[in-house]
């Protein structure tokens, strides 16, 4: 079994992964800001270069109940975070959270890596989010 190609670090941008998850099937924008946003399946998502680290990460933002007291919103993240290791999620203001995934380059990493880890996190955020969210605390 032969192994994939490995993009180089060198090899590793925004327009590079917009192009491999485009050929992937995978619907792809640059918003007015410049951002990529990326839908693997429903959700929305936008990948993002930390180019020190050498890290491409995927990351999705949803609304939350603000008149929910803070300590059941904490729960639930506390909770998700625990059941579900994938996405780390996290409490944006107490007005929305976060759930990421960081996906390292340094060395080099597969085309065929980097979409299945956008399309691994297009199912496991939400798949987390209505295995945990009883209360209907996330919109």
């Amino acid at each position: 079994m032969t192994q994939p190609a490995l993009l180089q670090d060198d090899e590793i941008s925004l327009t590079r992964l917009q192009a491999l998850y485009e050929q992937a099937g995978i619907r792809t924008e640059v918003d007015e800001d410049g951002d990529l946003a990326v839908h693997p399946g429903e959700l929305k998502a936008f990948v993002q270069l930390n180019e020190a680290n050498r890290q491409i990460r995927y990351v999705a933002y949803y609304g939350i109940d603000e008149t929910a007291a803070r300590l059941d919103k904490l729960e639930l993240l506390n909770r998700m975070n625990s059941d579900y290791i994938f996405a780390r999620f996290a409490l944006v203001d107490d007005e929305a959270i976060s759930a990421d995934f960081y996906l390292p380059y340094e060395g080099g990493v597969s085309a065929e890596l980097i979409v299945e880890s956008l399309q691994l996190f297009g199912v496991a955020v939400p798949s987390a989010i209505a295995g945990s969210d009883e209360a209907g605390l996330i919109r």
